[in-house]
């Protein structure tokens, strides 16, 4: 196929050519069983071609249940014209051969099934026109295969087996509060951690999303942002990094060569789920993105909101961060946090603090209770999406991006009850769109049942 190299997955190509088998026999098999077959095809010529269909069909499935009963045939035939003497591909297929049986099984197993569709189709189809018991018999023997291959193919085992518990996995499921952890390359399998209902924030999947790979610097191996100003304090713990503080990373896992176990290095500057601050400045989000890479950035008393999600009234575009010390109260475990954590590791703390309570959180539905003294940015540690809806107070609200990835909420001084759920339009669209597909379709079947097929009417 022309250009096929330059798609993603070329073995797509298989779903192609099984696409055109399907559209052929679906053609063969009206041509054999349509209104004029007996006219067009008479007996001889339906004779010979079941006989042709008996020589050509239980020769071929002769030759795999003999491939089957004895694989080393197959396999020799296999080295000889692709193996290379002995190459390692036919090492894996012979292995597999050995510790298996897939081959000769699966040899044996297509043998038999085309056997069986081979005698439906010259009885049924060639002999007598009967296409509803060939149906029936290609039915029985596409379910017997596809169960055969799915009891195989998809099997539950022990995810310990590869997803061990190690002693810092268990401590990290131990620890309720709220937070993330980032790996070091090479630290963890990806799905270890989710496994285990652990959030993590490093990682790279093919459909990541644009706005935290900007955020994190592009490369998922070396994260420029994440790991600019980390530095290790000598109890063992790191801090610094104001982009892995605001994605709630409460630990960094790393792994020492020669060591078995995974290591934990608390990060003592790690910010809460959800923080409050009293400074904002309204900035296009590149621009923002490249001030929050400077060493005088403090997420703690100044958060930049994108100039795509305007401010509401009653809010200056800036509003600098007060310079003056503040005290700030311990934080709570869960989701009940004031702004910032009180460490000797951690840049000056916000000049304005605010109880933040998590009320519910759900994947679709996050409720939280914040009790501001000054007016400010509520900001929840959670990329930023569109489709996401914002209420304060009961009330509609524009959803702000701030700090380039995150959602943010603008609060006036008091108590407020901020609620965000998720509604994608796309979702909407797509009922509404497969709602009026079923009632035309059930339009159409009526009136091909009450008033006959457009043919046959004129006729």
């Amino acid at each position: 196929v022309p250009g096929i190299k330059t798609f993603r997955a070329p073995s797509m190509m298989l779903f192609w050519l099984a696409t055109a088998l399907l559209m052929m026999s679906a053609d063969a098999l009206s041509r054999l069983t349509g209104p004029n077959a007996q006219r067009d095809i008479p007996a001889d010529k339906r004779k010979r071609w079941g006989k042709r269909l008996w020589q050509a069909g239980f020769a071929v499935s002769g030759l795999m249940v003999v491939a089957g009963v004895a694989p080393d045939i197959f396999l020799n035939l296999w080295d000889s014209f692709f193996g290379a003497g002995g190459g390692a591909e036919a090492g894996n297929l012979a292995n597999r051969v050995n510790d298996h049986s897939a081959l000769a099984l699966g040899f044996i197993r297509g043998g038999v099934l085309l056997a069986v569709l081979v005698y439906a189709a010259r009885k049924w189809l060639l002999d007598e026109v009967d296409p509803k018991r060939f149906g029936l018999a290609l039915l029985a023997v596409t379910c017997v295969d596809l169960m055969w291959v799915n009891s195989n193919f998809i099997k539950v085992y022990d995810p310990a087996r590869n997803l061990g518990q190690e002693p810092a996995v268990a401590f990290l499921k131990a620890d309720t509060s709220s937070f993330r952890v980032f790996g070091l390359p090479g630290t963890y399998e990806r799905s270890i951690m989710q496994y285990h209902l652990i959030e993590t924030a490093d990682g790279w999947t093919d459909n990541e999303y644009r706005l935290y790979r900007e955020y994190r610097g592009g490369d998922y191996q070396n994260n420029p942002n994440l790991m600019a100003g980390l530095k290790q304090n000598p109890d063992g713990s790191v801090s610094g990094s104001n982009f892995l503080d605001m994605l709630n990373v409460k630990y960094l896992a790393y792994r020492l060569q020669g060591e078995g176990g995974m290591r934990l290095a608390p990060n003592t500057s790690a910010l809460p789920r959800a923080w409050f601050v009293a400074g904002w400045k309204s900035e296009p989000d590149t621009v923002a993105l490249e001030k929050m890479k400077r060493l005088d950035f403090n997420p703690r008393n100044l958060a930049y909101v994108s100039s795509s999600t305007p401010l509401p009234q009653g809010f200056a575009a800036d509003m600098p961060p007060a310079t003056s010390a503040a005290t700030v109260a311990p934080q709570t475990p869960g989701d009940t946090a004031t702004a910032v954590r009180d460490s000797a590791a951690t840049p000056a703390p916000p000049p304005a603090q605010a109880s933040i309570v998590r009320s519910d959180k759900t994947y679709n539905h996050l409720s939280y209770t914040v009790e501001n003294a000054k007016p400010g940015i509520f900001i929840l540690s959670e990329l930023w999406f569109p489709h996401w809806h914002l209420q304060v107070d009961g009330k509609e609200a524009t959803l702000l991006r701030a700090d380039f990835a995150f959602r943010g909420a603008a609060l006036e001084a008091g108590k407020h009850e901020v609620v965000l759920t998720y509604g994608s339009p796309w979702i909407r669209t797509g009922f509404v769109v497969a709602g009026l597909s079923l009632f035309a379709l059930a339009g159409g079947l009526f009136i091909i049942a009450r008033f006959g097929r457009p043919s046959e009417a004129k006729a």
